[in-house]
């Protein structure tokens, strides 16, 4: 008696026999992701299944997306064309389009078929940190092969290897790409030599050592290349002063599939994923953080003694403001103007860094009833805190005594003093609110909507009451922006002059 062999039986024999056909391919995946516990949501939300997923029931050129609480959502756009119904290549849209595979990309006969690998979330209330980013640098030998396209194995000796990997020397857009949205601000280590003040400079050096790199694909033309790639990356940590000793390093390596459609080059979408894998190391904020904190306490100097001035008794706040404006200067030199305020009767002016520094010409201070310039020397500064003290020829001035607490609050009225825009401005006051505290670059700064302008960097910021809480020091400028003033807050001045009264 003949026995009957149902349809899937059939279906089964085809697929045991020749694998490679697109539809026994389909038939059956699971596909799964790293965690296990995600769920598969459509463009409008709904709950298409749990981790592993078959794919079976989607629509083509629907956004769907893979996510789980705590982690980054992954998305996923499938093709309409029938011609390509294995997956994953009939993906055309994925980002990001991590992928852990049990094999290296380069070995014969690897699936590409690994599992989905969603990222954690990285945490919003972080503060944000200036790294500077150097050139990658390269350790695998030239005669290693690192890629196979269309089954043609490439060494990374190769004189056509250029035309998927690049050069290191344009690696530094992507690098910087892939920390866009972290607490990372990264900077091309040459890109702000210039700044004379080391408070507008990052303090870390990040140096990309890669280590192993490996890509297979297929395609007619670099927009068509689909396959797995992969990038080891041991990533360096120095000091801006020193960039020959280590600090410390953290290595990642990023496993993707490349899909279509896509004029990236491989190496390029690599180091930019590999850059977000960095940022995502749960222990690498806090060794960033202890990093800075230690080098910005080597900047500190010597200390410099402060003897305050006699007290400013006052029954007006335009009285008080008058007799503050008396303690204000300008302070000129070759390049520009800024202001600066004396708190010592024996003539210490107090400024920001970025106002006196420039070695080649003298400085030149306006005191108000005093009808010549004077010339003042250098006495301390720290250009990680952008902050300065400066010392005018022997006299008896008026003196604003620094307030030594930090009791100012989000919301509470204050005024600026200082010589805004042109000389001729000199004393002008203006006047706003405490909008917030932030740190930036390891510094803490008052964040103000009283109006600062060029030439106001270095001038009092005072209370109500007459409390003398910090100086300007810069302003967030471009279009559409308003109210973005910053200004240094006393005990950050006194650790970073180390002040002594």
């Amino acid at each position: 008696m003949r026995q009957k062999i149902d349809t899937k039986s059939i279906l089964l024999i085809i697929c045991l026999l020749f694998p490679i056909v697109g539809i026994c391919q389909n038939a059956g995946i699971k596909v799964q992701t790293i965690p296990s516990s995600t769920i598969l949501l459509d463009s409008a939300k709904k709950d298409m299944g749990h981790e592993p997923f078959d794919f079976q029931n989607i629509v083509p050129e629907m956004r769907y997306s893979i996510t789980s609480k705590g982690y980054d959502p992954l998305y996923l756009m499938f093709d309409k064309e029938k011609k390509r119904t294995n997956f994953p290549n009939n993906l055309i849209g994925c980002y990001p389009c991590l992928m852990e595979f049990n094999q290296s990309p380069l070995d014969e006969n690897i699936n590409p078929i690994g599992k989905f690998k969603l990222r954690k979330k990285i945490a919003d209330s972080r503060i944000s940190m200036m790294v500077a980013i150097m050139t990658p640098q390269i350790t695998i030998s030239p005669n290693t092969v690192i890629a196979s396209i269309n089954g043609h194995k490439i060494k990374l000796s190769n004189s056509d290897i250029h035309l998927t990997m690049g050069y290191m020397q344009n690696m530094m857009h992507p690098l910087i790409v892939g920390f866009e949205g972290t607490y990372l601000d990264a900077y091309d280590i040459d890109s702000n030599k210039d700044k004379k003040t080391r408070l507008y400079k990052p303090k870390i050096v990040v140096k990309p050592i890669i280590k192993k790199l490996e890509y297979n694909l297929e395609g007619k033309l670099l927009r068509d290349y689909v396959g797995p790639a992969l990038l080891n990356c041991e990533w360096q940590f120095y000091s801006i002063n020193d960039t020959t000793k280590m600090l410390g390093n953290i290595t990642t390596e990023t496993s993707m599939y490349r899909i279509g459609k896509n004029y990236d080059l491989p190496m390029h979408q690599l180091i930019a994923e590999a850059s977000r894998d960095l940022a995502g190391v749960d222990t690498l904020y806090s060794f960033l953080k202890k990093v800075e904190t230690k080098i910005l306490d080597s900047t500190i100097p010597t200390a410099t003694i402060i003897k305050r001035g006699a007290k400013i008794n006052f029954t007006s706040q335009k009285e008080m403001l008058k007799s503050m404006s008396h303690c204000v200067v300008t302070i000129e030199n070759d390049e520009g103007f800024g202001s600066g305020v004396i708190i010592d009767p024996s003539g210490l002016v107090l400024t920001n860094h970025h106002v006196v520094i420039d070695d080649t010409s003298e400085i030149r201070v306006k005191v108000q009833g005093i009808d010549e310039l004077l010339v003042a020397t250098i006495v301390s500064m720290n250009s990680d805190f952008d902050v300065a003290i400066i010392k005018l020829p022997v006299g008896n001035y008026q003196a604003i005594s620094l307030s030594l607490d930090d009791s100012l609050e989000t919301g509470d009225i204050v005024y600026a003093i200082g010589t805004p825009l042109d000389k001729t401005l000199g004393q002008s006051v203006t006047k706003g609110i405490v909008s917030g505290f932030r740190t930036w670059n390891g510094v803490r700064f008052i964040q103000t909507d009283v109006s600062i302008n060029a030439g106001n960097s270095g001038g009092p910021l005072i209370t109500e009451d007459g409390k003398f809480m910090g100086i300007a020091t810069m302003k967030a400028t471009g279009k559409g922006i308003e109210g973005l003033g910053f200004c240094i807050p006393a005990s950050t001045i006194v650790k970073g002059l180390n002040l002594k009264f």
